[in-house]
């Protein structure tokens, strides 16, 4: 195998390219196309080749057990058993109560209301918080190097195995963890008061001013086009950069890039939960759709 493909595949392991592109939560007909590429020079070396974005998984997540008022989109019930898959928008009433299990990890969360969320989207363990509260329990599906991305519109809590509960406002978060450990990052010029690692016993808060829901959505697609710019220059640096690194260091930027992209976007995805108008929330998931496809490019040597 040649050092750019090896350098490819480590990208892809380390830089979570496995996971689909999650759908939108809403009907999403506006999905945008991507940008095609330019035409290289002649002196050039042909541009890395985007391949197209993973298939959607489809529902991983189900329902184990619902208590009270917990609705979807449009009013429906949901149903103890049923799947979610992140298409829609999951409703607690205050007081209400849902459990969800992953398919494949059989790790379970619960949510309780009043709480606006959606669950699992495009298979992936990721929960798009908007507010509400959420609990886990230590030892429930925890695998090596698995971890739970729980996005709020101005923070993400990571973790493996933890028992926790985290309580989420529009512009407050707060995380406590009681067994385990999690990670807690703000995001959007929020401020945090307590340390990033929180171990068995610690706690700590962010908080932020009012934005709006647009300024996060700005900040994935500025992450993503960062993102889908390392990818291209892990194959083909630009001529204009003397020094571009070396391959494998491209690829390490690429992959960060990635990161902060997934991360800033599942902010967004969650921030979009306070958008009232329903014609807006809809134009809006679109854009996130596109950006989300373009961070999860990946560069395919050309041929």
């Amino acid at each position: 195998m040649s050092a750019l493909r090896l350098a490819v595949a480590a990208a892809l392991a380390l830089g979570a390219s496995g996971c689909p592109a999650p759908p939108s939560p809403e009907a999403s007909d506006g999905a945008a196309s991507a940008t095609p590429a330019a035409t290289p020079r002649p002196s050039a070396p042909p541009p890395p080749r985007a391949a197209a974005p993973p298939r959607t998984l489809g529902a991983r997540c189900r329902a184990l057990s619902v208590s009270g008022a917990v609705t979807m989109h449009g009013g429906a019930a949901l149903a103890e058993g049923a799947p979610l898959d992140g298409r829609s928008w999951v409703e607690l009433a205050d007081g209400a109560r849902l459990t969800v299990r992953h398919a494949d990890s059989a790790r379970e969360l619960t949510l309780t209301g009043p709480a606006t969320a959606t669950l699992c989207s495009g298979g992936e363990e990721q929960v798009r918080l908007t507010r509400g509260r959420l609990t886990t329990a230590a030892g429930r599906g925890a695998r090596p190097g698995a971890e739970v991305l729980v996005a709020t519109p101005i923070a993400t809590l990571t973790y493996g195995e933890a028992q926790l509960e985290l309580r989420v406002e529009p512009m407050k978060v707060e995380a406590r963890v009681r067994s385990g450990d999690a990670w807690l990052e703000p995001a959007g010029g929020a401020v945090r008061t307590g340390p990033a690692h929180l171990e068995a016993g610690g706690r700590a808060s962010v908080v932020a001013r009012p934005r709006a829901a647009a300024s996060a959505l700005e900040d994935c697609q500025a992450a993503a086009r960062e993102a889908q710019a390392r990818g291209r220059e892990v194959l083909a640096p630009p001529p204009e950069e003397a020094d571009a690194g070396a391959l494998g260091d491209r690829a390490a930027r690429h992959v960060r890039a990635r990161e902060a992209a997934r991360r800033l976007c599942a902010v967004a995805g969650a921030a979009l939960g306070l958008t009232p108008d329903p014609e807006k929330r809809r134009a809006e998931w679109a854009e996130l759709e596109a950006a989300d496809r373009l961070w999860r490019q990946v560069p395919v040597p050309p041929r």
